[in-house]
């Protein structure tokens, strides 16, 4: 209807058009083009930002998986250690017997949770690998080289709720009112 009737007509519902585009028979002007882009990169950060928090949980899951893996085995070593020492003091008529077979049943056991770690390490390295693009093929294994930061910290809440407010994506695409903008 109002196709033509000016330029910031024109510049919100493009230039007219032979073929219809729509009801009022417009393209898409250049400032519906430009909230469109502006929508497409922040949902672009959101998923750049989200991508990198997946990374770093991942990379703290596969950490803790070595850990546990570690402990594992320094148990299967203390389980061996005391099967050894049992079978020392076992005497010739065998009255320890009961003993042995209890640290040997130890041992069994510390051998199979260092498997049951070893598998957890080898699922979220693959987890990691597949979040990462990488093959699954690949003969080196990703080993986490950094442990994950437990030092104290100490936020100045004010300047974090300024800064979120005006560069975190999700509040920059929602308008003041608190809908979200469709799209």
């Amino acid at each position: 209807l109002l196709a033509g009737a000016g330029s910031m007509y024109t510049m919100i519902a493009g230039p007219v058009s032979d073929n219809i585009q729509g009801v009022t028979g417009v393209q898409q002007g250049i400032l519906i083009a430009r909230q469109n882009s502006q929508i497409a990169l922040t949902d672009f950060e959101i998923s750049v930002t989200n991508y990198l928090r997946d990374v770093e949980m991942q990379y703290g899951k596969l950490y803790l998986a070595f850990q546990k893996h570690q402990i594992e085995l320094d148990n299967k070593q203390d389980a061996e250690r005391i099967l050894g020492i049992v079978t020392a003091r076992r005497d010739a008529s065998g009255s320890e017997l009961a003993r042995v077979v209890e640290a040997r049943e130890g041992t069994l056991l510390a051998e199979q949770r260092v498997l049951e770690a070893l598998d957890e390490v080898y699922n979220q390295e693959s987890e990691l690998r597949l979040l990462m693009g990488f093959t699954l093929q690949n003969e080196r294994m990703i080993y986490p080289t950094d442990p994950p930061l437990t030092a104290e910290m100490k936020l100045d809440w004010n300047g974090a709720l300024s800064t979120a407010l005006t560069r975190r994506p999700e509040l920059r695409r929602t308008p003041a009112d608190g809908r979200q903008r469709p799209g």
